[in-house]
């Protein structure tokens, strides 16, 4: 049980936080679908049967599924921006005539992609971080002008790995980006220990580059290796 009112389903392999797969809310949730919820998962004739199991396992994969696309998403995005296929050339070259009267060439469809490419390609935004608070007094308040959020991050970490041929060790990126703004990192509120004892700036550099992985810039773990940071093609590609 998770909180008052609250039921969590899990898997039977790793830590709880992996199995979690569905929780009920009988508080928050709507009674119909709560009572139906319990009768796919826990009622007697679904568990004998094996029905139970389908359901959890295809609420897992649902998630799964939502997770896998909405991280896929940007890079597919920035791919089909710098390798564009001929469908898309064709289809910018077909509209270009409706307007106009004139069809361009494929080779001058596909200079004008490769000319605004810098445009095309998903960049960094701003985000609004949301932090768990901290035991403790309060660090005085950063001036406006002097903060740095995790999104304004993002461009420096990409020209760090781009410097070192697309990959580079996580604690390299996390030094220079730290030496690029040190005036700024310096303050208390930035040197704060916050979640797994990292310093704010630390974790914020961290987040930046958990965004621009999801942004399709940065490679996962599994493909960078444990320890690096490295670029995706379209990621050795943007400039800023």
């Amino acid at each position: 049980m998770e909180r008052l009112g609250g039921y969590t389903f899990r898997q039977k392999k790793g830590d709880w936080k992996t199995r979690k797969f569905y929780t009920i809310d009988i508080i928050q949730q709507e009674s119909r679908d709560v009572a139906q919820k319990f009768i796919d998962l826990l009622s007697k004739s679904n568990v004998q049967t094996g029905e139970a199991l389908r359901h959890a396992e295809s609420i897992y994969k649902g998630k799964l599924k939502k997770k896998a696309i909405e991280e896929t998403l940007p890079e597919a995005w920035n791919k089909i921006i710098t390798e564009p296929d001929p469908l898309l050339i064709d289809l910018l070259s077909e509209t270009t005539e409706k307007l106009c009267g004139f069809k361009p060439t494929n080779d001058e469809t596909t200079q004008f992609l490769k000319n605004y490419e810098g445009r095309f390609l998903l960049s960094p935004e701003e985000e609004i971080i949301i932090e768990p608070p901290t035991p403790g007094p309060t660090p005085s308040p950063v001036p406006e002008d002097r903060k740095i959020s995790p999104g304004k991050l993002i461009p420096h970490i990409i020209k760090v790995l781009q410097k070192y041929g697309g990959r580079a060790r996580k604690g390299q990126v996390e030094e220079e980006i730290y030496h690029m703004f040190k005036d700024i990192f310096k303050e208390p509120y930035y040197q704060e220990t916050v979640a797994n004892g990292a310093p704010r700036w630390k974790q914020n550099i961290g987040l930046a580059k958990e965004r621009a992985k999801r942004m399709g810039l940065i490679k996962r773990p599994d493909d960078s290796g444990r320890g690096y940071w490295e670029l995706t093609t379209s990621g050795m590609k943007m400039s800023f």
